[in-house]
């Protein structure tokens, strides 16, 4: 099996889906995925948004950065089942990263 490899167009669209995301932009973000659909490059997209993440905060492969990341998996598998949506008062299921990160 080759390897997946991203291109420009897949770190474009990465980029611009966190963008439209950040931005409560509802039609940026379909907009985006109407074309990694017609494209065909799920995979793709998941590998950059994934670069995307670490270009954006390298400490996230630090060792402090790995254990707040495991915390987070962690605490969603534990709500895994419960709605992510809540009220504005209530404690997001996501524990915060330290600072240290």
């Amino acid at each position: 099996m080759s390897p997946v490899l991203a291109d420009y167009g897949d770190c474009r669209r990465a980029a611009a889906f966190l963008r439209h995301y950040a931005a409560n932009d509802a039609p940026g973000v379909c907009a985006v995925l109407a074309e990694t659909a017609e494209s065909q490059r799920w995979v793709e997209l998941l590998l950059s948004l994934a670069q995307l993440c670490v270009v954006l905060q390298p400490g996230l492969q630090s060792e402090p950065g790995l254990t707040a990341l495991q915390d987070m998996i962690m605490a969603l598998a534990e709500a895994e089942h419960e709605p992510l949506m809540m009220a504005a008062d209530e404690e997001a299921p996501i524990p915060a990263p330290s600072e240290d990160w």
